[in-house]
């Protein structure tokens, strides 16, 4: 149920058979994109799974969801996106608490291999200064998860990427569990705990805001981009290849659009030549983007662990576990940081519009610079 249907940011009733502790919220200023079929609670008599008790919360992705309000307003259709989130309340500096949450990747899910499908992640609201998008993001992939990781060092940020591997089976149709603890700092007395399934997975101790953090909040749901890029070789034919070379496209271009490579020279969002190229061909293309269905189930946010009620899913806040497994790191972070095997997590304050995920421009895999781009940047 939805309160104030009117407003940029809706509040969301959850029952608490889903979901206890913060509020959230839908913020998208294009009132169209609030679709029925983007986030339902449904019932495990109908069918569906549930993670706890007898519902869980069902979100789905079609192709053309996008939100695509007037100027001056952040518009994920010219940006190469589509999205259906919800975002949870501001935590500011000093602050401590628990989140919990559970999550289940159908077995017909359809990766988007050669774009990005983020399931969450805990979002940072930039002062004047602006702050990269999140502490940390869960990108899905086909072989697992993709911890994408922002770090603090001296109060200047470093992007790291940490692959998650998990087979298919363990994946696809099953519950996998997830445990925060944290405390948001601009001193050193900062941490980060994250947990999968009962097994820490990742570890970080120090700061974790910069001076010009103002709050960061979490967020859930389905979010994807650089959707040109598999668009553009799902399509990729003769006779599109000939709208490549009409529209300028180098044989790099065509190449790895062809072959869906994680390129650099493809670019990320409303400048990127693989939109551009798309925008000029895509008249000549008949697949369109898969739907996509995640649910969510038990998430909950506390002061403590045990306000978390963590008996309920089989686990106890005394027996946690404590060892770290090292897992493929495809950049190490140079800080006190930890992180192991498997894993998968995971926007906007009711009160003002920031879309900070969009603020960074990705420009190759691995360690990057964040760039600002002007056209990118929107005040509150």
């Amino acid at each position: 149920e939805m309160q104030n249907p009117d407003k940029y940011c809706p509040s969301v009733i959850l029952p608490n058979d889903v979901a206890f502790g913060k509020k959230y919220n839908v913020c998208l200023f294009d009132k169209t994109a609030f679709k029925e079929y983007g986030l339902r609670v449904v019932d495990k008599k109908d069918g569906h799974p549930v993670r706890a008790g007898s519902k869980s919360m069902r979100f789905e992705l079609r192709d053309g969801d996008c939100n695509d309000p007037p100027p001056p307003n952040w518009n994920d259709c010219k940006n190469d996106r589509e999205r259906f989130e919800l975002s949870g309340k501001d935590m500011f500096d000093g602050e401590e608490g628990w989140y919990a949450w559970s999550i289940f990747i159908p077995k017909d899910y359809v990766d988007i291999e050669t774009g990005a499908t983020d399931l969450g992640q805990f979002n940072l609201e930039p002062g004047e200064d602006p702050d990269p998008c999140c502490v940390f993001t869960i990108n899905k992939k086909k072989s697992g998860y993709e911890l994408e990781l922002n770090i603090l060092k001296s109060n200047k940020w470093t992007h790291k990427s940490v692959a998650l591997n998990l087979s298919d089976e363990e994946m696809s149709g099953n519950w996998s569990d997830f445990i925060i603890n944290f405390k948001w700092s601009k001193k050193d007395d900062g941490f980060i705990k994250l947990w999968l399934n009962n097994e820490l997975v990742y570890e970080h101790s120090g700061q974790n805001f910069s001076k010009d953090t103002e709050a960061t909040y979490f967020k859930f749901g389905i979010y994807r981009s650089a959707l040109s890029r598999y668009l553009n070789q799902k399509n990729f034919s003769p006779e599109v290849e000939a709208c490549f070379e009409k529209n300028g496209a180098s044989a790099k271009v065509i190449d790895d659009s062809k072959n869906g490579r994680n390129s650099q020279l493809l670019g990320w969002g409303a400048n990127a030549i693989s939109f551009k190229i798309y925008n000029q061909c895509k008249h000549l293309y008949k697949i369109k983007l898969p739907t996509q269905v995640v649910y969510y189930d038990e998430v909950r946010s506390a002061k403590t662990c045990k306000k978390l009620k963590l008996e309920d899913l089989g686990y106890n806040c005394k027996d946690l576990g404590r060892n770290i497994k090292l897992t493929s790191i495809l950049k190490e972070p140079e800080s006190k940081i930890k992180v192991a095997s498997e894993l998968s997590i995971f926007e906007i304050d009711g009160e003002r519009f920031n879309l900070a995920l969009d603020k960074v421009d990705f420009s190759e895999t691995g360690t990057f610079e964040l760039e600002r781009e002007e056209e990118g940047y929107l005040q509150p």
